[in-house]
């Protein structure tokens, strides 16, 4: 093989800088691992089996780190050969609520899903199995005190478990006979509040004992006096009142007709958005990111109007978490509402201090997993590319070393014998164990190039 001499000691120059050059790009293509996902987050539908109300969220992963980021999304779903669609945008925070009308879902049928982007992109592709209603029952939670004496027991409770600060709420008391154990209305009841709280007695003598108490809360932290007196009997009750700070409230009657639920729903202060589901006692029925327009005298508020209700028991949560009604905590609230039957003075006394425990959810689809795998095989794609190139790059190095060698042979040899020198022929040729130890010496520089490279840009 004969190589022109000027050309073989460019290209002994240019090789090493085109196999960094190549490797370098390698890796430049193995580390671009942005891409955006869409999570789902399935809950069970509701008992009259309205159409599904699940959650998509979507995030950008850059640089490994992921950010919320809003994106119009396609949402494909099927399920026994039905199948349904919706079009969403996701807010600042990635979230977007959707419906999907598929028609009754028992527990146990998997639901095919498929989120597309605008130019469709596939940010989550997955099939998941409806889960059955597992909510565990509302507990009732009355309110602790710090002083209970006399001949009749108060217990206090707040509707949906604590109050909003600033906002009007309802709170029931209690009045019960020790003697009997039974239930009692009180012939007359007397509240105190303190200076944070302003309290009066909305509806007396309703059923079980109960009496409904209209308190509005302006502080975080305030405390209720109350005095009852049936006969000669007489009893007191003294307790801290639960208020959520920074809670969000509604507007809303403890009993509504049939047909669309309306509330308004009202902002501690500032807020840009709320998150509003209504859920019924096996699923969830209807959800909205409800944007909130500043209020002249509240702060911000809007109003939500659902998907009709039939009859029966519903709650309805808002928070500023998007997830907020999986935990019930923080300053997320959930009031119960009666839908259908004759409205009455003492309607909520039966779900008086009722607290729902947490509105089940689960992740139906998750394009973060994908996602993460093409970074992987882009990765592996990218370094592939650059240490083959870079051992490309230094296997020829070492052909062009050893025919440069062996052609330097040969011109000496050929002077030694015009010059009839035969003292200055080389001693001996190049063989196997030279190239052997070239490429070796090559492919050690090599690796510590490559090694360096992985290290310090991999």
């Amino acid at each position: 093989m004969v190589i022109d001499p000027a050309r073989s000691r460019v290209a002994l120059a240019v090789i090493p800088a085109l196999g960094i050059a190549a490797l370098a790009m390698g890796l430049r293509l193995g580390a671009r691992d942005d891409f955006n996902a869409a999570i789902v987050s399935a809950a069970p539908q509701s008992a009259g089996g309205s159409p599904l109300a699940w959650q998509l969220s979507t995030v950008a992963n850059v640089r490994g780190v992921e950010e919320p980021v809003a994106i119009a999304a396609h949402v494909e779903a099927s399920a026994q050969g039905r199948t349904a669609a919706a079009e969403v945008l996701t807010n600042d925070d990635g979230i977007a609520e959707f419906a999907l009308d598929l028609g009754p879902i028992r527990p146990g049928e998997r639901v095919g899903l498929r989120v597309t982007d605008a130019s469709g992109g596939a940010l989550a592709i997955g099939e998941t199995t409806v889960l059955a209603p597992a909510r565990a029952a509302p507990s009732r939670q009355w309110v602790a005190h710090s002083r209970q004496d006399g001949g009749l027991a108060i217990d206090v409770a707040i509707r949906g478990g604590r109050l909003g600060a600033g906002h009007a709420g309802t709170g029931w008391a209690r009045v019960v006979d020790l003697a009997s154990r039974a239930p009692v209305a009180a012939d007359a009841l007397t509240l105190l509040p303190d200076a944070g709280l302003e309290a009066a007695l909305a509806d007396s003598g309703c059923r079980s004992g109960f009496s409904r108490l209209s308190l509005s809360p302006t502080a975080h932290v305030v405390s209720l006096s109350i005095e009852a007196r049936r006969g000669a009997l007489a009893g007191a009750w003294v307790g801290a009142l639960p208020v959520a700070p920074g809670a969000f409230t509604v507007s809303l009657a403890d009993r509504a007709p049939e047909g669309p639920l309306t509330f308004d729903v009202i902002a501690p202060g500032a807020q840009s958005r709320a998150y509003v589901e209504v859920d019924d006692d096996a699923g969830r029925v209807f959800a909205s990111v409800v944007p909130l327009p500043p209020h002249a005298t509240r702060g911000a508020q809007a109003r939500v109007t659902t998907i009709a209700l039939k009859s029966g028991r519903y709650w309805v949560v808002v928070s500023s978490d998007p997830g907020g009604a999986t935990a019930m905590t923080g300053a997320t609230l959930a009031w119960p509402v009666e839908v259908g039957g004759a409205p009455s003075a003492c309607d909520g006394a039966d779900e008086a201090g009722l607290v729902p425990r947490g509105f089940a959810r689960w992740t139906a689809a998750d394009g973060r997993i994908a996602g993460r795998r093409r970074v992987e095989a882009q990765r592996r794609r990218g370094l592939f590319f650059g240490l083959g190139s870079l051992g490309v790059a230094g296997t020829l190095e070492a052909l062009l070393i050893v025919l440069g060698a062996r052609r330097a042979q040969a011109q000496l040899a050929s002077l030694a014998d015009a010059a009839e020198a035969p003292l200055l022929r080389p001693s001996r040729k190049l063989g196997a164990i030279d190239v052997v130890v070239t490429l070796l010496l090559l492919a050690l520089g090599l690796g510590l190039l490559a090694t360096f490279s992985l290290t310090r840009f991999g």
